[in-house]
């Protein structure tokens, strides 16, 4: 379906649109797994439908069908992917224990989201107002919020992986 899209497209729309549905679906699958609260995965449940309602109302049920960048699509995807990483923290906070937050992979990963999905739904928020110049330095910037969160994540996972804790033996 992808590729039929692509070939019958000149634009990269297709990607785009669907890529801003499979997101808040697959993460929302991982955080569903991460959070064992029925009341999480009810929420989830519900947002992956919001999304597919978006998805079907701003693409398919449009008279565009998959022709144009729609921020409003975005923007529902990244305020849910902002909502899965509060939900993350919430639980954390909800459930304190003894264990080392930093050493959780997890902790770095959710980290990393907010800082990608909340700065980059500000972007999303004024692109349609934005004139072409603006749009390409809102990219940049954009990037740039994408390459620090990356960075997190990746210098939480390097932390993990050199912090000896309590229980390793040497």
């Amino acid at each position: 379906m992808l590729l039929s899209g692509i070939i019958l497209t000149d634009q990269n729309t297709w990607n785009y649109n669907l890529l801003f549905f499979a997101t808040p679906s697959v993460l929302g699958w991982y955080y569903s797994h991460l959070l064992p609260l029925r009341s999480t995965k009810t929420f989830i449940l519900l947002s992956v439908g919001v999304n597919l309602l978006a998805f079907i109302y701003f693409n398919i049920d449009s008279l565009h069908f998959f022709t144009r960048y729609n921020t409003y699509q975005y923007a529902i995807a990244f305020i849910t992917l902002v909502a899965y990483c509060f939900l993350y923290f919430y639980y954390l906070l909800d459930n304190i224990s003894e264990d080392d937050i930093l050493a959780d992979f997890n902790f770095w990963l959710s980290c990393g989201y907010l800082l990608y999905f909340l700065g980059a739904f500000i972007f999303i928020l004024f692109y349609k107002e934005a004139t072409s110049e603006q749009r390409g330095d809102m990219w940049a910037s954009q990037n740039i919020i994408l390459l620090f969160s990356a960075l997190i994540t990746f210098f939480g996972h390097l932390r993990n992986m050199y912090t000896k804790t309590p229980n390793d033996v040497t």
